[in-house]
């Protein structure tokens, strides 16, 4: 069994080498009629050949191929193209400037360090904020109904939700000092709505408690119509 794998190993190993015998050992063959072709259609010289074969099955071909070859077509794309060299240079040039600008720019509005107009606006707007947050404690201490209390504490939700949106947004600096110069003003005004609207309560409550005091110490007054009547029967007595 080992010496039939021998010779067929050996019959396999010859036949290869023989391929490779006949592989190297063929010689260039020239192909005048090929050689015409690719001349013909690179660079329009020579002639087709053979020249009734042309003429019978490429007919449209023969007519043009001279006058439509490669080198023709290299020749009028490169004309074609040369023009366009300057408009891509400045092309390039714009939109290297654009970069650059760009550049600046995202440096300029992206939130963080560059962030100057929150460091200039920083101290008062925050300084505004926490009086009108103590004012609202304030009306939680003085009881006042829930619903209004509610209200201004989504007021003050929103103006601080606002600043941490500018913050974060894509502005420039200029434009975020202007933002924060427009909610400065919205929570002053709103910081003196709250302030008025504790001095009234406190108003109302202190009228109450004197009108309490009074009732108790002079009983004699809470009878309104008794006041207004011995007041007009002096007033009469007085001008007789």
């Amino acid at each position: 069994m080992s010496n039939v794998k021998t010779l067929l190993i050996a019959a396999i190993m010859a036949g290869a080498s023989g391929n490779l015998t006949l592989l190297y050992g063929q010689t260039y063959s020239h192909d005048p009629a090929k050689m015409n072709q690719i001349t013909v259609g690179e660079t329009g010289e020579g002639v087709l050949t053979p020249d009734l074969y042309y003429q019978l099955l490429h007919s449209d071909y023969r007519k043009n191929a001279q006058s439509e070859n490669k080198s023709l077509l290299r020749t009028s794309a490169y004309m074609a193209a040369y023009p366009q060299v300057k408009y891509s240079e400045d092309i390039d040039s714009v939109m290297q400037s654009r970069c650059s600008t760009e550049t600046l720019n995202m440096a300029d509005r992206t939130a963080g360090i560059t962030d100057l107009a929150w460091a200039s606006e920083s101290d008062k707007l925050t300084e505004k904020l926490d009086a009108m947050h103590a004012n609202i404690e304030r009306l939680f201490a003085m009881g006042v109904n829930l619903q209004i209390r509610e209200q201004w504490v989504q007021k003050y939700n929103m103006l601080y939700s606002g600043i941490e949106i500018i913050r974060s947004a894509y502005l420039s600096n200029a434009e975020r000092k202007r933002q924060y110069l427009q909610i400065y003003s919205q929570v002053c005004r709103s910081n003196e709505l709250l302030v008025k609207h504790i001095a009234s309560i406190n108003r109302a409550s202190q009228t109450a408690e004197l009108l309490r005091r009074s009732s108790e110490t002079t009983p004699a007054a809470a009878n309104k119509g008794n006041v207004v009547s011995e007041s007009l029967r002096s007033w009469k007595t007085a001008i007789k």
